[in-house]
């Protein structure tokens, strides 16, 4: 049975504060988490790895539209090469100027 995580689990595992988790969850970077019994908000280990990545593409200079749109690619959606060929071209361009 896989574990899951409470979010004070998930901001030790992620750097990331609970609100800025429920910031992501709100604006539909990561899916509602399950919850437990008493209301708790339990958060998978996919979960985690899809908060980390969000933190790390911030940190990159992602924005959250952008960031949206790589975790559909990262999470399975078919979209051609070249769409995030685009976007990381339009941020190495960004960093570079």
């Amino acid at each position: 049975m896989a574990r899951n995580f409470q979010i004070g689990v998930a901001t030790a595992h992620t750097g990331l504060s609970v609100d800025a988790i429920r910031f992501y969850e709100r604006q539909g970077l990561v899916k509602s988490p399950l919850r437990s019994e008493g209301g708790f908000r339990l958060f998978r280990a996919e979960d985690v790895k899809d908060l980390q990545f969000i933190r790390s593409a911030q940190e990159l200079g992602f924005s959250l539209d952008e960031i949206r749109d790589l975790l559909l690619l990262r999470n399975g959606a078919p979209k051609p090469c070249a769409h995030v060929e685009q976007l990381i071209g339009e941020e190495t361009r960004f960093r570079a100027g």
